[in-house]
């Protein structure tokens, strides 16, 4: 198993928002005002962010692209939501890879095939033809009139699509 080095900064940035003891009142770019009340416990907003080539010395203002961690916690430090954005920076401005416009068509008689990677790499067939601004980290789901659904996800680490017929 193949351990991708995104991925290990997001297990970091997990870990380090987890460790955390005072929680996130606001957002920002890579810093973020806190509670200075300490008898609140660990309930509060926690943020994280990740970014390209953050390993290698680039200070966040200089990436162009980031992921942002946003953990709830209760009182007694239990994650009760998580959510994670994947951000780009297009024109000096940061904005998500998720979209929420998208034109999503599909073929419910195809039966997805995956694609083979490597040296010896064979196309494979897709229920979905989707249109949108970015596929990384995209899904869709769709049901037809006998009741058969089709999902389909891109993992924004692997960039891999996968579907399902059901």
């Amino acid at each position: 198993m193949k351990i991708t080095k995104k991925f290990i900064i997001l297990a970091a940035v997990v870990a380090g928002l987890v460790s955390c003891s005072k929680p996130v009142t606001e957002q920002g770019s890579g810093s973020a005002a806190t509670m200075e009340s300490a008898d609140t416990g660990y309930a509060g907003t926690y943020i994280g962010y990740s970014w390209s080539k953050e390993s290698a010395g680039t200070i966040l203002a200089e990436a162009a692209e980031k992921i942002e961690t946003i953990l709830e916690l209760d009182n007694d430090g239990v994650i009760v939501d998580a959510r994670i954005l994947f951000w780009k920076k297009v024109d000096g401005h940061w904005i998500p890879r998720q979209s929420g416009n998208a034109v999503v068509e599909v073929d419910f008689g195809i039966t997805p095939v995956a694609a083979v990677p490597g040296d010896s790499y064979k196309k494979g067939k897709s229920m979905f033809r989707v249109n949108t601004v970015d596929m990384m980290s995209f899904y869709a789901v769709a049901v037809d009139e006998s009741g058969v659904a089709a999902l389909m996800i891109v993992d924004p680490i692997t960039r891999y699509q996968f579907e399902m017929k059901l």
